[in-house]
């Protein structure tokens, strides 16, 4: 038998005490942790088997398999895989090309996976097979039936391949996607990748991505199957070094695609008289008795059990989704109860398509057998908890969903019961927070199962109705101190809002739907994509009876208007805001609805030249704010100081800017007190006051959240560059900002004279060498490149290393880092995003010369900061 082969080859190694060819040890002593693992699978062992064979503990080899620990004598584990791949003739994973030097900086790689919280059981050839696979080609098509596994070895497999990736590995679930012109966002979303005005997605993608090599994973595409195509051909013909692992029903059908068609888990043998062994050597019951013993940790698998697991894995074909819903029902009927009934159910759901693959049939079979173990309350809720998009809370699903049999104090523990049965995914956040979801699949068959079209409208309405209402409180909330959580809300439910939006306009419910896009206006402005936000509203302006109310009409036009505004669009812009004031001078009585008008007016007026015409619409906007509100007034006075900086005044655009600025920080508005601080620093800059300028350009870059004012501050880190003659670091930043510009107008590029003249005087190959390094940065890289430049009038001494060259804030981060705080909860001391924090500390890195906490420690202590 295998295993004796094993275990024989093992002692005989042992014997001769891991005697091996010199030549042979050291060729394969680099042995990466991924790889590790990848070849412990492929040998079919566990850690402790492996450990076993090495003389040391299973908990040394799983740390290994972390890379929280090196192996001592890494020969020693080299020659013994080896050994055991030539005793039993396994795979063993080849990276097609060689390994770079690893030179990057672990703090700046991006590597976004989903978290796994249960064990990867069986697949050992498969992985190593999709490895060889990804190391040569660049299109690797995971293809199968629904449930079978395919994310999760996706997952897995880019896990073990990243090693090679060293730019980063980003993995985008498209299963919450039902629009195909949304793919491109997606991607764009999960690589931080802001959309250009002036450009296509795709192209600001090719650009974003470049030479970088990348592995990025794109998970669920056959709903979406042209548009992944489109974009996966786009960008591998742009992007020489970028690899794609894709999951699909169905190959994506473009050239240079290697697919892989997934087959289920190994199964026992097909008679009722399988031994013990027999049945465990399948992966398919390995992973049944796994998962059981999560539920119940004294099961074991018997002469009595084996039959009733071996019937179990065979009627569900080995399909790990189906394996995992049997597992939950062990609580409540034993296996051979399981066994019994689903023979039953099998036999009974079979309305499946003629025409559709056997396994699908199967899977929709166990789906629904699962759906029919649950309560008359539970497949209620079940049929309900359809109508959310890309996941939920509770307290959304207490709104839409407790209504007709659930009671609202009761839905707490129904969705609990469906979390427990592997129903729903109950997942904790970073903040503590619980946010549910689930599986795709069974999703699927929940929205199947709401065939009552009253039902179904209900819902959708109910639903609607929650994000409407949470939308209009997040634009309250927008302007204080809670903008951090109302943008982090925003991203999260995107998928929701956009249902909803959907829904709207399907119903023709012109008032919601203009409420609700007037509601994210902001949000769409801080986070975009702002082109969405556009035609969202525009398809709710265009319903019949969108005219009926007249505020939310005039409301909708103006938000439109300011939109398009930072788009660029400055003629659209115009026709909107001219309308909307116009409307809005007609109701008379809607003194915010006017002052936004007058404002944002004003705003375009100036960028477009107009300079009298924005001076009269920002006193009228000022005299009308002084009886609406604090922030309004704020905001009146920002546009009056931004005009008296373009005009030349520049002490009263001092004056007036300083103004504005301290009223949104008492409102606790980072995002305009950012945009202030900015205006503010560019008149100083003018005024040649350039300590005031970097002062409050880093202050503004503290408070940007990311949102569009970003660009605008680093550009005039760019501007104090030059002023300081820097030209290497105007080149840097520069292209930095281009690479970050977003989709907020072309008023916000970087000065291209300045660039040329930076250009010029470094000569074309520093230039280009400048150029390169500052599209290699990261986001927080450039900015906090951007926080560290000093003036160039410095001694060199005191540019890095140096006290003096620490804020306040910096100083506080330093401090706590000492104390041994963690990011978190340096944010939490200082009243931070986490983010902010982590900017912070790289800033500190950066201007002390230190390479991590120890060596900041060390500097704290030497010059007595702790």
């Amino acid at each position: 038998m295998l295993y004796g082969r094993i275990v024989r080859g093992g002692l005989m190694a042992r014997k001769q005490g891991l005697r091996e060819d010199a030549s042979e040890s050291l060729a394969r002593t680099a042995l990466s942790a991924a790889e590790l693992r990848v070849r412990r699978l492929a040998l079919g062992l566990t850690q402790a088997q492996l450990a076993g064979r090495l003389g040391v503990r299973a908990n040394t080899v799983a740390r290994w398999e972390r890379g929280e620990l090196r192996p001592s004598h890494p020969e020693r584990v080299v020659r013994w895989l080896a050994r055991l791949e030539r005793a039993t003739a396994r795979p063993v994973l080849a990276n097609s090309r060689p390994r770079r030097p690893q030179t990057w900086n672990p703090r700046s790689r991006q590597q976004i996976l989903p978290t796994q919280l249960t064990s990867f059981i069986g697949r050992g050839p498969e992985l190593v097979e999709v490895c060889r696979l990804l190391g040569s080609t660049r299109l690797v098509c995971l293809t199968g039936s629904g449930g079978i596994g395919k994310t999760r070895l996706a997952i897995e497999a880019a896990n073990a391949f990243a090693q090679d990736h060293l730019d980063g590995l980003w993995f985008v679930e498209l299963a919450p996607i039902r629009d195909r012109d949304l793919v491109a966002r997606s991607v764009a979303r999960a690589m931080r990748i802001e959309e250009h005005a002036d450009q296509a997605l795709i192209e600001t993608l090719a650009d974003a991505i470049g030479q970088k090599q990348l592995l990025l994973v794109l998970d669920n595409c056959e709903h979406v199957l042209d548009s992944c195509a489109q974009l996966a051909n786009w960008l591998l013909g742009r992007c020489p070094e970028l690899r794609i692992l894709a999951t699909s029903r169905e190959p994506l059908g473009i050239g240079g695609e290697t697919v892989w068609r997934l087959p289920s888990l190994t199964l026992p043998a097909a008679h009722d008289r399988s031994t013990l062994v027999e049945v465990a050597a399948s992966e398919s019951a390995q992973l049944l008795i796994e998962r059981v013993r999560m539920a119940i940790p004294t099961f074991a698998l018997t002469n009595g059990t084996a039959a009733a697991i071996a019937r179990i894995c065979r009627r569900l074909d080995g399909i790990p989704l189906a394996l995992e819903l049997a597992a939950a029902r062990v609580p409540v009927l034993s296996v051979e109860q399981l066994a019994d009934r689903l023979d039953d159910a099998l036999r009974l759901l079979t309305r499946g398509s003629r025409v559709a693959p056997v396994r699908q049939q199967t899977l929709r079979a166990t789906l629904e057998w699962s759906y029919g173990l649950l309560s008359d309350s539970e497949q209620r809720l079940f049929r309900r908890l359809s109508v959310f998009a890309g996941g939920w809370t509770l307290e959304a699903a207490e709104v839409v969903c407790a209504t007709g049999g659930i009671q609202r104090g009761e839905l707490l523990d129904v969705l609990a019961r469906l979390v427990e049965k592997s129903l729903v995914l109950a997942e904790v956040r970073p903040d503590g927070s619980v946010r549910y979801r689930m599986l795709e699949t069974l999703h699927q068959l929940a929205a199947e199962l709401v065939n009552d079209t009253a039902e179904v409208a209900q819902l959708r309405d109910r639903h609607l109705g929650c994000f409407l209402a949470t939308a209009e409180q997040a634009e309250v909330g927008m302007g204080g101190p809670d903008q951090a959580r109302w943008l982090e809300w925003f991203d999260r439910d995107l998928d929701n809002l956009r249902t909803a939006c959907d829904w709207a306009v399907m119903c023709n419910n012109a008032a919601a739907g203009m409420r609700l896009g007037v509601a994210l206006r902001f949000l769409w402005v801080a986070r975009g994509p702002l082109a969405e936000g556009r035609s969202r509203l525009e398809a709710a302006l265009a319903l019949p009876g969108a005219a009926s109310d007249p505020i939310a009409h005039a409301e909708s036009l103006v938000t439109i208007g300011h939109i398009t505004r930072h788009m660029g669009d400055w003629a659209a812009a115009g026709l909107y805001l001219e309308h909307g004031l116009a409307l809005a001078r007609q109701i008379g009585d809607a003194p915010k609805l006017l002052f936004d008008a007058l404002l944002h007016l004003g705003w375009l007026k100036l960028v477009r030249g107009d300079l009298e015409s924005a001076d009269a619409l920002f006193q009228e906007s000022l005299e009308l704010a002084r009886g609406v509100g604090s922030r309004q007034v704020a905001n009146a006075l920002g546009g009056l100081g931004r005009l008296r900086g373009v005009q030349g005044d520049s002490s009263s655009a001092q004056a007036l800017l300083a103004e504005a600025v301290s009223r949104m920080h008492a409102l606790g508005d980072r995002v305009h007190r950012s945009m202030y601080l900015c205006f503010l620093a560019e008149v100083e800059a003018g005024e040649g006051d350039y300590a005031a300028a970097r002062r409050h350009a880093r202050e503004a870059l503290d408070d940007t959240h990311g949102d569009s004012n970003l660009v605008r501050v680093l550009d005039l880190f760019v501007r104090l560059a030059a002023a300081d003659h820097q030209p290497e670091l105007v080149v840097r930043l520069a292209a930095g900002v281009s690479k970050l510009r977003p989709h907020v107008g072309t008023g916000l590029l970087a000065n291209p004279h300045l660039l040329e003249l930076a250009r010029q005087e470094l000569g074309e190959a520093k230039s280009t060498t400048a150029w390169a390094e500052g599209l290699a940065m990261t986001r927080e890289e450039i900015e906090a490149f951007a926080q560290s430049v000093e003036s160039a009038d410095r001694h060199p001494a005191e540019q890095v290393g140096h006290v003096a060259s620490l804020t306040q804030r910096e100083l506080q981060v330093l401090g706590l880092l000492v104390e041994g705080r963690s990011n978190r909860e340096i944010a939490t001391a200082l009243v931070l995003s986490v983010r902010t924090a982590e900017r912070h500390i790289a800033n500190v890195y950066v201007k002390i010369g230190a390479r991590g906490r120890v060596a900041a420690t060390a500097y704290a202590l030497r010059h007595e900061l702790a």
